[in-house]
């Protein structure tokens, strides 16, 4: 009897086991940096993510040709939410942001909104983390900061992090 109870147990705990979120790394993109602003005009909230492109950092190419490391996708929508899921919309990979190095904030989303907004929406979502570096982009676009391309460092969120 013990021996049949112990059969059927090895031979369920077999099947039911395994990863159930396991992702494969080419069905995935890391979000390196996040930017967001407010666009009173249109009441919309305007976000732009830097997807990290690992065939760039590679160091030898097969054409030799220089591409781009980071990959800037932008997106509007009635809140920010929104916005973001507008942008994972926009490729076919899942986004990750577990690994976002840094949040841009535009001037006049920080005066619009209270930062306790803005923190809210990342606060609620488990995978982001709670210690990223925060810069509010005075007298500057948004997309002009996180678009500045740094001359030492491949990735442009890694170059202001480093900086800061």
């Amino acid at each position: 009897m013990k021996k049949k109870f112990f059969n059927s147990f090895l031979i369920v705990s077999m099947l039911l086991g395994g990863c159930s979120n396991y992702k494969e790394l080419n069905q995935v993109s890391i979000v390196v940096a996040i930017g967001i602003d407010y666009l009173p005009k249109e009441k919309k909230y305007h976000v732009i993510t830097q997807i990290f492109n690992p065939s760039a950092i590679a160091t030898t190419t097969q054409s030799g040709s220089q591409s781009v490391p980071v990959i800037a996708l932008d997106e509007k929508g009635r809140t920010i939410l929104e916005a973001v899921r507008n942008v994972s919309k926009k490729g076919s990979r899942q986004n990750i942001y577990s690994h976002v190095a840094l949040i841009v904030i535009g001037e006049t989303l920080a005066k619009e909104r209270s930062l306790n907004y803005i923190f809210d929406v990342f606060e609620r979502d488990s995978k982001v983390r709670v210690n990223i570096p925060v810069i509010i982009a005075r007298n500057k676009s948004v997309g002009e900061i996180m678009n500045n391309i740094a001359s030492l460092d491949k990735i442009s969120a890694k170059s202001i992090v480093g900086k800061i």
